[in-house]
C-alpha cells in the first residue's frame, strides 16, 4: 500500500495552531503594551452553495477564499481555518482601525471574485464574507476575546452580511460596511 501525505483542503493553519499563535501574540502584546486584534469570518450563505452546486464546488469556494486571504493579508497577520466555512484572523501589534481596514479590503477582494460551476456552467456568487472584529484586553481569557469577535460576526450577519463589524459598532448598534 502506498501512503500519501494528505494536505488540508485550504492549506491554512488549523484552529489549534491559531490558538497557539494567539496566546503567543497576546503574551508579547502584554510585555510591550501593543494591541492585538482578532477577527472571525464566515462565508455568507455557504450552505446554499453546497445545496445548489454540491460539496465539490463548496470545496472550491473554501479554497478560493483561503487563497484570497493569504494574498490580501499582511505578512504580520495570520489566517486559519476555524471550522466549516469559518476562518479566524490574527492581527498582532495592530490597532482596531487598521485591522478593520485590512478586513474590509479582504471582504471586498472576495466579493469581487466569481466562480463558475464547470459541470453546469452556472455562475456561483458573488461569494461574500462577514467578519466580526475585537481587540484583546490585557489579561482577559482568550475565549472571551474570541467570543466578542464571534458576537460581532453575528451582528454583521444580522445587519445584512458582507460587512465588517467591530465590537464597538456591535455594542453601539451601528452597521459597519
Amino acid at each position: 500500500m502506498v501512503r500519501r501525505r494528505r494536505l488540508q483542503l485550504t492549506g491554512l493553519a488549523n484552529r489549534r495552531v491559531f490558538e497557539y499563535e494567539l496566546r503567543d501574540a497576546c503574551a508579547q502584546a502584554m510585555e510591550v503594551g501593543a494591541p492585538v486584534c482578532v477577527a472571525v469570518a464566515d462565508i455568507d450563505h455557504f450552505k446554499r452553495v453546497n445545496d445548489t452546486h454540491g460539496h465539490l464546488l463548496g470545496d472550491q469556494v473554501l479554497k478560493l477564499v483561503a487563497k484570497v486571504m493569504r494574498t490580501e493579508l499582511r505578512d504580520s497577520d495570520m489566517v486559519a481555518r476555524w471550522g466549516g466555512e469559518e476562518f479566524a484572523l490574527l492581527f498582532p501589534a495592530t490597532e482596531l482601525d487598521t485591522a478593520r481596514e485590512v478586513c474590509d479590503r479582504l471582504r471586498a477582494a472576495i466579493a469581487r471574485r466569481r466562480l463558475t460551476d464547470r459541470a453546469t456552467g452556472a455562475r456561483v456568487g458573488p461569494i461574500t464574507l462577514s467578519l466580526g472584529l475585537a481587540t484583546y484586553r490585557y489579561g482577559e481569557p482568550l475565549d472571551t476575546l474570541l467570543k466578542r469577535a464571534d458576537t460581532s460576526l453575528y451582528a454583521a450577519k444580522g445587519a445584512g452580511r458582507n460587512r465588517v463589524m467591530t465590537e464597538e459598532e456591535e455594542r453601539a448598534g451601528l452597521v459597519g460596511v
